[in-house]
């Protein structure tokens, strides 16, 4: 889901993360290891940073 009203709760079910080790394999993380903050991006939207050990990579959402 990448829409949501302003007062809506985020749920990021179905979010998948991803890490890609050194020597190529990937290993899904457990989402209770993610933090998840959120900066306004741009008007009705905001930009989403999830955050896992000491990495970070972000996504954007629209909040109507």
């Amino acid at each position: 889901k990448t829409e949501y009203t302003a007062d809506e709760k985020r749920d990021y079910t179905g979010l998948e993360v991803v890490v890609k080790n050194s020597d190529g394999t990937e290993t899904a993380v457990d989402k209770k290891e993610l933090l998840f903050t959120e900066e306004d991006s741009a008007e009705g939207g905001k930009t989403v940073f999830v955050h896992y050990r000491g990495f970070t990579d972000s996504f954007k959402i629209k909040v109507l």
